[in-house]
């Protein structure tokens, strides 16, 4: 039976050390560059602002694309409401001077 030398664990042991920083540093790239080369299909969904209003209620403004939307959640569930002011200024108004105040 041969014996392994050093040198071959050595070798064998600073190859995997490569081969796995490699693979960390790809997919921190696919990660943090992929959206900006176009590597993600479908629509960009983002939460724009979050308040939390008890441990069981929070509040979204949540853009789709280049909608914008409230999205309210619950125990009971979740309901929404696009922020679209033209259609609906007084929600508009309102939803401003909270932003502002």
């Amino acid at each position: 039976m041969e014996v392994l030398g050093s040198d071959y664990i050595t070798r064998a042991l600073l190859s995997l050390f490569v081969i796995i920083a490699l693979i960390v540093l790809l997919v921190w790239w696919i990660r943090y560059k992929g959206p900006a080369l176009g590597l993600q299909e479908g629509q960009q969904i983002r939460v724009i602002s979050r308040v939390l209003l008890d441990s069981k209620h929070k509040l979204l403004v949540v853009e789709v694309g280049e909608d914008r939307f409230l999205v309210a959640t619950s125990p009971s569930g979740v309901s929404m409401k696009p922020l679209n002011t033209e259609s609906d200024p007084q929600f508009g108004d309102v939803y401003r001077s909270q932003l502002s105040g």
